[in-house]
């Protein structure tokens, strides 16, 4: 039998574990959640520890305390369970909610074209995952509304200053940048797109929320751009949502899933009567 513990920082208890658990297993290896980093490429969910695929020849994953990067170490639980594995406590493996990033895990499980996206708490595993995905790279806050909270980072430089300037890394999403100055909302309710707008960027910034000056149009979104973000909606079990898509070389990826998206916007701009739908 072989187990693995997984902690924020080799604590005393960790260490006990791992003295007296010699009489119980085989082998006992101490897995350090800010060695971790989560990548989304290609429609794979890639979970790296120090830039190696994430062992999975463990019985046992006992989870200790995981202050630092506990979204990660959640998400880490939620994916051994989904490989069968033995994850004490369980519970961590069923989170009640869910963050921007778990979001892209599920869209990306479901099949759907997601721009390139990690989250890592190691300065040196940013700035290499950085390197591999090129630059201009995107950070966002996780809890981040309406535009504000995102940036673009132009080189390594910019990068490694956002980093130290930013300490609580666990908040943050870094992202390929996709070269476009639009992006398409599509409102979706239960299984019916009702509609879409094209939001465009003002002069001068990569961001075309409303909320920062971007100007919104009527769009006729087609019925694969329709069906992907019926999909979208599927994939995270929600009801109602704004759908963020950008499109690049005629492909699409869906940006992000808006669990509750403002319509006045969308109201004025496509005559959809977004409120009366809700209803409905």
């Amino acid at each position: 039998m072989k187990l693995a513990i997984i902690a924020s920082t080799n604590t005393y208890e960790c260490q006990r574990i791992s003295k007296e658990g010699s009489d119980f297993f085989d082998k006992i290896e101490l897995f350090l959640i800010p060695d971790l980093t989560v990548k989304i490429k290609n429609k794979k969910n890639n979970f790296l520890y120090k830039n190696q695929p994430f062992p999975l020849g463990f019985d046992i994953y006992l989870f200790r305390g995981t202050s630092k990067g506990e979204s990660l170490a959640v998400m880490l639980a939620e994916f051994l369970n989904n490989k069968g594995k033995i994850i004490v406590d369980e519970k961590l493996a069923r989170p009640k909610g869910g963050s921007k990033f778990t979001t892209l895990l599920k869209l990306n499980t479901a099949g759907i074209s997601v721009p390139v996206s990690f989250q890592a708490l190691a300065v040196s595993e940013i700035l290499n995952q950085a390197k591999k995905i090129g630059y201009p790279i995107i950070a966002k806050h996780k809890k981040g509304k309406k535009g504000k909270g995102v940036y673009k980072l132009d080189n390594k430089k910019e990068l490694a200053l956002f980093t130290e300037k930013n300490q609580d890394l666990e908040s943050i999403i870094f992202q390929q940048f996709i070269d476009s100055n639009f992006d398409i909302r599509v409102f979706v309710v239960g299984d019916k797109a009702l509609g879409s707008m094209k939001r465009t960027a003002p002069a001068g910034d990569f961001r075309s929320n409303i909320a920062v000056g971007g100007t919104g149009e009527k769009f006729d979104a087609s019925r694969d751009l329709c069906n992907m973000a019926i999909k979208s909606i599927q994939a995270v079990r929600n009801e109602i949502a704004g759908i963020d898509v950008m499109i690049k070389n005629n492909q699409a990826y869906v940006i992000e899933v808006n669990r509750a998206p403002e319509f006045q916007g969308f109201e004025k701009n496509t005559g959809v009567n977004v409120a009366r739908k809700i209803l409905e």
